[in-house]
């Protein structure tokens, strides 16, 4: 179901990747699906920095 969420994601907004996260808090969270590794590593990424969507 989050791979077909992800793949719509990417057909109607024409991106290379998509991720779906789940925060349960501030401080916690759990990758539930990434395309792809980079998309994997753009979640962490924003994750750790705090900055992103």
């Amino acid at each position: 179901m989050t791979a077909d969420l992800c793949a719509k994601c990417i057909s109607v907004t024409e991106v290379d990747g998509a991720a779906v996260t789940v925060l349960s808090s501030s401080s916690s969270r759990e990758l539930i699906y990434a395309t792809d590794a980079l998309a994997q590593h753009l979640d962490e990424l924003q994750f750790a920095s705090g900055d992103g969507p």
